[in-house]
């Protein structure tokens, strides 16, 4: 075989060899590129959920906030009828309270004061309106403002309001307790 010849050959198996070769690499690189495209596909597919997870947790979320937000205006928004209905309420209660009453009252701030405080050191602050009927009661009577009724120690130390605005704001709960359950349905608790 001549030099010629073999190269020849050594050509014709280099370019066989040559052609095995690139066959095999192209083969490779389709299915590398394959793979690849695949596992793109999975973390995309897997992205595209943990994405819609997330949107539907922050939207949750956002709901939540948004249903909070208008429960405390809605609460906001109640409390402020049932106050200015209760504050009417109380008016309207302390300017119907009898004298009787009154005196009730008087005499029972009178027992719980003496209990701390001689009898001779009680006086009643009231205004004149109310001073007729508590004359009767044999205490020291000092004027004062028309709505004002304290029964005190001389020395003011101790004082008990008794004026029929204080009888009327101890019923603030029971008002606003009916006031919830006339104006917003059955009453569960007070709303304060």
């Amino acid at each position: 075989m001549s030099l010629e010849e073999i190269k020849k050959s050594i050509d014709k198996e280099a370019k066989s060899e040559s052609a095995k070769i690139i066959s095999a690499a192209d083969t490779e690189s389709e299915r590398i590129l394959k793979e690849a495209g695949e596992r793109a596909l999975e973390i995309t597919g897997h992205a595209k959920g943990e994405a819609k997870k997330e949107a539907e947790r922050v939207s949750k979320e956002r709901i939540s906030g948004a249903e909070i937000e208008a429960n405390s205006v809605l609460v906001a928004a109640k409390e402020s009828v049932i106050s200015k209905g209760a504050v009417a309420v109380k008016r309207d209660v302390a300017s119907k309270i009898s004298k009787k009453l009154i005196e009730k009252s008087v005499s029972a701030a009178i027992k719980e004061l003496s209990k701390v405080a001689n009898k001779n050191d009680i006086i009643i602050k009231c205004g004149k309106k109310n001073e007729a009927a508590l004359k009767k009661l044999g205490f020291e009577l000092v004027r004062s403002a028309d709505d004002v009724l304290l029964v005190s120690t001389r020395d003011g130390t101790i004082s008990i309001d008794a004026s029929a605005e204080s009888l009327a704001a101890k019923m603030d709960g029971d008002i606003r307790s009916l006031l919830n359950e006339k104006l917003f349905g059955k009453s569960r608790g007070t709303t304060r």
